[in-house]
Formats: C-alpha cells, sequence, structure tokens
C-alpha cells in the first residue's frame, strides 16, 4: 500500500512518462500539477463507487429550515464530510432499494422520520485506503495529468479509458468483502413445497 499522497502521485506519474516529485508545494511542472488535480480526483474516485472503507452511516439531525410544502416531509443537515449520499434508512435499518430522496444545499429532504444516511465519506486520510482505491485513484489521477504533461491527447484519453476499467474491476473487488442481509421471507413463501 502506498502510505502518502506523493507515493499515489508517483504511481499516477509512472503511468504518465518518467516523473518523479517529493512534494506537492515544488515549482517543477509535475508537482504543481499534481497539487492542482489530486484531491479533485480523489473526491472523484471516491464517489464513483461505494467504496466499503469510506461507507459511513449515521443518524440525520433535523434542518432549521421546514422542508418544501407538499412535496417531503422532512429536511435534514446534510452530513459535512458527505461526498456521495447512497441511500436512507430509518432507525429499525430498514434499506428500501429505491426510497425516494433529493439533495438540495446543505440539506439531505426525504419522507423517512429519525432517517439514517449511508454516505460515501470524504476520506482523505491515505493510511486508510486499501490498495483497490489506491490503484484506481492512481489512474484516474494519471488521465487528468496525462494532457497538461505530455500534451498527448491520445494517452490521456487512453488513461480514461483504463481509469474506467479499473473502477468497475475495483467495485467488484470491493463488493466481494459485502454479503447482504436479505429480508427473511414470508412463511407463507418458505412453507412452499
Amino acid at each position: 500500500m502506498a502510505a502518502t499522497d506523493i507515493a499515489i502521485c508517483n504511481l499516477a506519474l509512472s503511468y504518465v512518462g518518467d516523473y518523479n516529485i517529493t512534494s506537492l508545494s515544488d515549482d517543477d511542472a509535475p508537482s504543481q500539477q499534481c497539487a492542482l488535480w489530486y484531491d479533485i480526483a480523489r473526491k472523484l474516485t471516491l464517489s464513483s463507487l461505494d467504496w466499503n472503507f469510506a461507507r459511513v452511516r449515521g443518524i440525520l439531525l433535523a434542518h432549521e429550515d421546514e422542508p418544501p410544502k407538499g412535496e417531503w416531509y422532512y429536511r435534514y443537515i446534510r452530513p459535512t464530510a458527505c461526498l456521495k449520499l447512497r441511500f436512507i434508512e430509518n432507525l429499525g435499518g430498514l434499506r428500501l432499494p429505491h426510497h425516494p430522496f433529493v439533495i438540495e444545499g446543505d440539506s439531505i429532504l426525504t419522507d423517512i422520520e429519525d432517517a439514517i444516511a449511508v454516505y460515501t465519506a470524504d476520506i482523505s486520510t491515505t493510511t486508510k485506503f486499501p490498495v483497490e482505491f489506491e490503484q484506481t485513484l492512481a489512474v484516474v489521477l494519471a488521465s487528468r495529468l496525462a494532457y497538461p504533461l505530455t500534451k498527448k491527447r491520445t494517452l490521456a484519453v487512453e488513461l480514461e479509458e483504463i481509469a474506467n476499467l479499473y473502477s468497475w474491476r475495483m467495485g467488484a473487488m470491493n463488493m466481494n468483502e459485502e454479503i447482504p442481509n436479505e429480508p427473511p421471507e414470508a412463511s407463507y413463501i418458505s412453507g412452499r413445497q
């Protein structure tokens, strides 16, 4: 595992060419481009999948403003670390697959009372990144660095395609770390012969 943002940047730069940096604040083009794109690429990569290491579940706090009349029953405060709201549960842990919600500014609007949000948090501590995330982030970052550093559009496009493949592959690896809790079957279904 790469333990630092510099190591991830150097991994990304290895896809682009023979570049290596020691700091994001150096005055050379690779350092400046990494400083410009690293945080954006990290947030894009986090938002792209429901990464297990970045998944957070928390009770939502009521917003001081009322929800829009006739549209939603409840308005909650969007957690500050929430990059991507995945779904809403109730206090009993019931996750409805398509329970409606909408994000509006700093609010989450829904019809669930005492709602619990399940979301992807803005994790920046690199020691928490699993290797699958590091690899995906490095390729996404490389796709953003390729054109500014090499002026080769084809390389940027190829790296974007590789980044998309990595997202799918690493997302599958990420999903293999969980077994969903299926609701119990009704007695009339389980009693069938």
